[in-house]
This record gives C-alpha cells, sequence and structure tokens, in this order.
C-alpha cells in the first residue's frame, strides 16, 4: 500500500486553522508559564539605580574664554581623563567599594539570582584576583562617561544598587576631576606648530634628495620615461609597444600582398588575368584590349567574304596575334609586379620581427635596473605622501592661531540627584514581552509543523491508511484533492456510531442466501468455489490490525446489481468482529430499499453539509454493521457530487469503522473511483455470465491500478445478487500496472 502523494503547494487553510486552535491552549498556557517565570526571575534580581552629573570644560583665562573655540579632541582626552586609575583609587577609598558586595563579589549578595549564581559557581569569584581587581572590574562597568554632540559638556553617568550611593559617586567624581585639573595645562596650537615645522623641513629635504637620485639613476640607466596618455611608462616599453603595432599592420599588408599576387597567378594561369582588378588598375591594359575587340570584329566581317589564305585575311590574323602576346606580356608584367610587393611586404615583417626580438633583449638585460629604479620611485613617493601629512598638520595648527598657553577646568552645570525609579530590572515590562514573544514562536511552531508534517504526522497532510493509486487514466481526467480536514469531524461520526448502535427502529431485510460453508483465511484464498463470504474471510484475514480499510464493490456493467452482495459482505465482517459501514454510492437508493431502511437524507445531503452524520447513520438489523442511504439525489448524482467533499467525508469515516464498505452501480463507481484518485484497499467486481459484460477482463472499472487488490467474484446460476457458490478470482495488482 502507498499513501496517495498530494502537491506540497496545497494548503489547507480549514486544517491549518483547526491545528491552531487546537493547540492553541497549550501554547497559551506555556505563554503565561514563560512570562510567569520571567517575571519571577526579575524580581530576585538586585535593583539598579542611575544618576548622572553635567560638567562642562572651560578656560580660566578671562581673555580667552570667549573667543576659545570647541575642539572635540580636546574634550575627548577629557573624558578619557575621567576614567583614569587615580580617579578610580580616590572613589575606592572614599566610598569604600571593597565592602559593598555589588562591586566586591567575594562577599556574599544581598539578591537571591546573584546569590544562585554563586551557589552553582556561575558568579563565584576568582581566586587570582585581589579585592582590587574585583572592585575595578565592577566600577568601569557601571560608569559611563561621554561628551555631548558638537558642545564641551560631558556627562558622568553611575549606576548602583543604593541611589543615594549612584548619585554621590557622580557628584564626588566630578569634584575629583574638577580639583586635579587647577595645576594641569593643554599644549596650544602654536606649540604644536612649532613642534611640526622642523618634521616638515626634514622631509621635505629627504623628499627632494630622493627624486634627485631617482633622475640620476633614470639618466644613466637610459631609463627615461614617456608619459601615454595618463600613464607614465619607461621608453624602452613605448618603443616595444609600437613595433608590436607595426608588426601586426606589416603582418596584415603581407598577407593581403601575397594573396593578391596568388590569385592573380592562377589566373594568368588559367587565362582569365585581364578580369583581375590589379590588372584592371593599369592604363594599357584596356586600350589594348579595344584595338582586340576591333580586329577579331573586322576578322569577322572578312570571313563572310575572303578565305582563310587570302592576303588581307592573314594580314589581320598577323595583327591580332601580335596583340593577343601584347596583352600577355602586360599582364605578366603585372603579376611580377604584385609577387615583388608580397616578397618586400615580407622582408619588412621580418626586420620588424628582428628589431622586437632585439628590444625584448635589452629590457631583459635592464630587469635588475629597472627593479632599481621602481625601488627608488616608491621610496620618493612614500617621501612625498610623508610630507603631505605633515603640511596638511602643520597649516592646521597654524590656521587655529597662535593662542598662548592658557589654564583650563570644568565647571559643574548639573549636580546629580538620587533617582528613585529602578532601570533594572522590570518585571511588569519583560513579563509580558517574553509571554507574547512565547506565544508567537508557539504559534509559528504549530503552523510550520502543520505545513510540513502533515496532520497526524502524515508528511503531505494526507490522514488514513495507505490507498491504491491510479496507475494509468483516460484522457482529460480532472482528479480532485483530497481534504487533509477529516480529522476534524471524526469525532462527531464517533458520537454518530454510538447513537447509531441504540436505535433499533430500522428493520432487517431478510439475508440472502449464502454458503454457511466454514471457510478458513488460507482456505479462502486459495479456493476456486466459493461465494462472496470467501471475499469477507480474505479481508478479515488482510484486516486485522488495520482501521478504516475500504473496499468499493459494483458489478462489471451497468446491467449488474451488486447490492445484495455488498450487504452480505457487510454483515460477515460484522460478524467477523468487524465494525462495518455500509455506504450506499448509487444515486437511487438501491441498498435502501434491498434492506428496508427509512427513506430520507444521505451521502449526498451529508456530502453538500445540509446534515450531520447523526441523522443518516442507520443501523442493518440482527447485526453490528451501520449503514449510509444514497439520500435525496439528483438523476445524474454519478457527476454532480463535490469530490473534495465525498474524500472528507470517506476519511472521516476511516477514523470511526474499521471497515468502509462503499457500494455502486458501475458508472457512478467509476466515477467515484477516479474522483477520489482510487483511494481504496480493495475492488471487488460481480459479475454475471448470463448479462452483458462491459468491463475489461484486468484492471478495476476501466482503470489499471497500481497497490491494490481486485476481487472478481462471478455469479454461478445468473441470478442477481446471489450468494451461492460462484468462482472468485483474486488478483493482487502491486508495483506495476497490468493490462
Amino acid at each position: 500500500m502507498r499513501t496517495q502523494n498530494t502537491s506540497p503547494d496545497d494548503i489547507d487553510l480549514v486544517s491549518l486553522a483547526g491545528a491552531v486552535k487546537k493547540a492553541l491552549p497549550k501554547v497559551l498556557l506555556g505563554s503565561l508559564v514563560v512570562g510567569a517565570g520571567t517575571a519571577g526571575v526579575l524580581m530576585t534580581m538586585l535593583p539598579k539605580y542611575s544618576a548622572q552629573a553635567v560638567i562642562q570644560v572651560v578656560s580660566t583665562d578671562p581673555n580667552t574664554m570667549s573667543t576659545e573655540k570647541y575642539d572635540p579632541a580636546a574634550v575627548a582626552t577629557h573624558v578619557a581623563a575621567l576614567k583614569s586609575t587615580d580617579l578610580f583609587t580616590r572613589m575606592s577609598k572614599e566610598f569604600q567599594l571593597a565592602d559593598l558586595p555589588e562591586f566586591n563579589n567575594s562577599l556574599p549578595a544581598h539578591d537571591l539570582f546573584t546569590r544562585t549564581l554563586q551557589t552553582v559557581g556561575l558568579d563565584r569569584a576568582k581566586a587570582s584576583e585581589s579585592d582590587e581587581d574585583r572592585v575595578r572590574r565592577a566600577y568601569y562597568s557601571v560608569l559611563k562617561v561621554g561628551q555631548g554632540r558638537e558642545t564641551r559638556a560631558i556627562n558622568i553617568e553611575f549606576t548602583s544598587s543604593d541611589p543615594e550611593l549612584s548619585a554621590s559617586a557622580a557628584n564626588k567624581l566630578s569634584q575629583f576631576y574638577k580639583e586635579s585639573l587647577t595645576t594641569r595645562t593643554l599644549v596650544s596650537n602654536d606649540e604644536e606648530a612649532k613642534r611640526l615645522e622642523p618634521q616638515v623641513r626634514r622631509v621635505r629635504d629627504d623628499l627632494a634628495a630622493a627624486e634627485a637620485q631617482v633622475t640620476k639613476f633614470r639618466a644613466e640607466t637610459d631609463q627615461f620615461t614617456l608619459t601615454v596618455g595618463a600613464q607614465p611608462s619607461l621608453q624602452s616599453a613605448q618603443v616595444l609597444g609600437e613595433l608590436t603595432a607595426e608588426l601586426t599592420k606589416a603582418a596584415t599588408a603581407r598577407a593581403e600582398a601575397e594573396s593578391r599576387a596568388r590569385t592573380a597567378k592562377e589566373q594568368m594561369a588559367l587565362g582569365t588575368a585581364e578580369a583581375n582588378p590589379d590588372v584592371q588598375k593599369s592604363q594599357l591594359i584596356p586600350r589594348l584590349s579595344e584595338q582586340r575587340i576591333r580586329i577579331e570584329r573586322q576578322v569577322s566581317e572578312l570571313a563572310a567574304t575572303l578565305m582563310p589564305a587570302h592576303p588581307r585575311m592573314r594580314q589581320v590574323q598577323g595583327e591580332l596575334s601580335a596583340l593577343q602576346k601584347q596583352i600577355k606580356d602586360e599582364v605578366r608584367k603585372l603579376v611580377d609586379s604584385l609577387e615583388r610587393d608580397a616578397k618586400i611586404a615580407k622582408e619588412r615583417e621580418d626586420g620588424l620581427i628582428k628589431r622586437i626580438a632585439a628590444t625584448k633583449t635589452t629590457t631583459t638585460t635592464k630587469a635588475p635596473q629597472e627593479a632599481q629604479l621602481k625601488n627608488f620611485e616608491e621610496a620618493a613617493k612614500n617621501k612625498r605622501a610623508e610630507l603631505e601629512r605633515l603640511e596638511k598638520a602643520y597649516n592646521e595648527a597654524l590656521s587655529k592661531g597662535n593662542a598662548p598657553t592658557s589654564r583650563v577646568g570644568v565647571e559643574i552645570i548639573q549636580q546629580a540627584i538620587p533617582n528613585p525609579e529602578k532601570i533594572f530590572p522590570k518585571p511588569a515590562f519583560f513579563g509580558p514581552l517574553m509571554a507574547l514573544a512565547s506565544l508567537l514562536l508557539g504559534l509559528a511552531w504549530t503552523v510550520t509543523r502543520e505545513l510540513v508534517v502533515g496532520p497526524k504526522g502524515n508528511t503531505g497532510g494526507v490522514s488514513g491508511n495507505g490507498r491504491g493509486r491510479l496507475e494509468t487514466m483516460e484522457p482529460n481526467l480532472s482528479p480532485a484533492q483530497p481534504l487533509a480536514a477529516a480529522s476534524q469531524i471524526a469525532a462527531p461520526v464517533v458520537a454518530s456510531v454510538a447513537a447509531a448502535q441504540k436505535n433499533s427502529a430500522v428493520a432487517a431485510a431478510p439475508e440472502t442466501p449464502t454458503d454457511d460453508a466454514v471457510v478458513s483465511p488460507v482456505a479462502s484464498v486459495r479456493a476456486r468455489h466459493v461465494g462472496i463470504t470467501g471475499v469477507a474471510a480474505a479481508l478479515l484475514e488482510k484486516t486485522d490490525n488495520q482501521p478504516g480499510f475500504r473496499s468499493l464493490i459494483s458489478g462489471d456493467g451497468d446491467s449488474v446489481d451488486a447490492a445484495n452482495e455488498a450487504i452480505v459482505l457487510a454483515k460477515a465482517l460484522s460478524k467477523g468482529g468487524k465494525q462495518v459501514v455500509v455506504v450506499d454510492w448509487a444515486g437511487k437508493n438501491l441498498l435502501a430499499n434491498a434492506v428496508g431502511g427509512v427513506k430520507g437524507p444521505g451521502m449526498a445531503q451529508l456530502i453538500e453539509g445540509e446534515v450531520a452524520f447523526e441523522d443518516v447513520i442507520q443501523k442493518l438489523a440482527d447485526t453490528e454493521a451501520h449503514f449510509i442511504p444514497a439520500g435525496e439525489a439528483n438523476a445524474d448524482s454519478s457527476t454532480s457530487f463535490d469530490a473534495d467533499r465525498a474524500n472528507l467525508v470517506l476519511d472521516a469515516l476511516d477514523e470511526a469503522y474499521d471497515h468502509i464498505v462503499v457500494y455502486g452501480e458501475y458508472a457512478v463507481a467509476r466515477h467515484l473511483f477516479e474522483a477520489t484518485q482510487g483511494r481504496f484497499d480493495v475492488g471487488i467486481v460481480v459479475s454475471d455470465p448470463k448479462r452483458a459484460q462491459k468491463a475489461q477482463a484486468s484492471g478495476f472499472l476501466g482503470f489499471e491500478v497500481a497497490d491494490m487488490e481486485i476481487f472478481r467474484v462471478e455469479r454461478s446460476d445468473g441470478s442477481v445478487g446471489s450468494g451461492r457458490r460462484g468462482a472468485v478470482a483474486r488478483m493482487p495488482i502491486a508495483g506495476e500496472a497490468r493490462i
């Protein structure tokens, strides 16, 4: 058996929504647990409070305070100075940070979270560290110093578990730094210019010496540079490039001259050289050709009245011969001229090749000198780049003015005050945020699993057992895709089965006589003269542990009705301990008439969604088997039902019954088999030798199938629905199509 394949691009939104709805309570519960857990963990952490003080860099000289310009580099120097080790030492002694657990993790922590981490060894103090090292690491992790945007203001932020300590530490640090600047001076711009001036002179002299060395070495080694376009290159390289270009032109001219000479020589040998373009360029050939034409015309005119031996004829013939000889001599001269031109072109090409070879030899000989020249040029280039950098810095120092050295200091423009609002942790914010994130993650996981794995773990979204499949079909068939949402209505079907078991209002139809002989499962398969009960025995053997087993039973033509065989098969399976339902797909309520069922809604209305399962399921008398009538269907019910809904109904029945016996007339069963893509486990064909047969001797309902077993039951007495002894042929077709 094989599971029917569906397209991976088909997304069943109904099944997807059902899966999400089913998983939503679990996802919500998990999200609440995650959110509550996050909030609980955050509540065990030590709260953190932050305070900020602001200072401004100012000049203590009243004469320069108003004219001093903003210098980002100078402010950055103060930011770095605020993080100095000297200030850290003073702050550590002032507030005795080594005695506080938040700065010294070797002491017992105040909060449950940190104590737990220390217990498990994640936040335990290292034995190799001193108390000063631990305090230093914690101090710089809670201190933040940054400069304002395009201002001289500097922000000092300090974080601690005590709001009073965070404010006091920020204010004390600004005060300590203000005191340290009372004796500190900054280097002025004119001193920077004085420092750079000798460096600029030294690098300028080095650059001049390097360039002079490059020029001298180039002259000594004859390596002059020529400029081609925007790129300078050595003279030897330029000469080599020009010779190569001339060689290309000479080779082209030589090939052309040889071709012209060869063509003219071949035409002269054939006697058609006068048509050659080079021969036509001669000024003498056209005149000689005109004279020859005139003499040939005279020869033709005289030949009409004079004999060949006539003196006049001999005279004209002699002139014509002399003229032709003269033309041949002129053509030969022109051909010889073309051959001379080809020879000259060849000699010119050979000369260029020799010159190029000599130039290459010279270039190879001078390779070490060229490498040395490149080293000199690279050194001069580096000197020039260094000079440009120093000159730029020197000019910037001069452009800022030669201000005298002045004392600088800081002015406290904002004192830090204790902040009662903690910055971390915030359980009321992070708890719902983590709950929402886990909810979205759970929904995404549910949707992804539904799309990839499918309902009940079946990849591709096909529920139920493996089914047979159509191997080949007739042209212009439009297969229907089975719905994966069948599992959503399985529960109502199970409930309806329980309700139907209590319903005894349906009268039992008289059971068709059958062969009461007990046939073992193995004997029923191998015997040749058994009735429909033999097929039932074979199916009982086959479906011991397989729920939702489907059988499709029909006659082999429109004139053969297999309704009674379907009833006998269902009752035999029910006696074998299976929970069986018989589905009438005939559209004419033939089974309902045979069993005396209550007329009313049936499969047709169930497919359309007009009724529920409990409204259509009836019980067969004297047995535990159930029955679903065809219902009030149209006359052309064989082609009017919705194939997707039909697959949905059959999949739902798979969840509630061990065996589903579907009965239909030949045309109706054929259309059902085609619409469901052959999703049946067994096909049963009832034939009557005395009636006209329509179906083929092999296959099932005119189709070739694979992964499906076919049983053919042949009636022996010609009575429709007889259960007497007949011939049954079992034809397993698995893995290949058979004709």
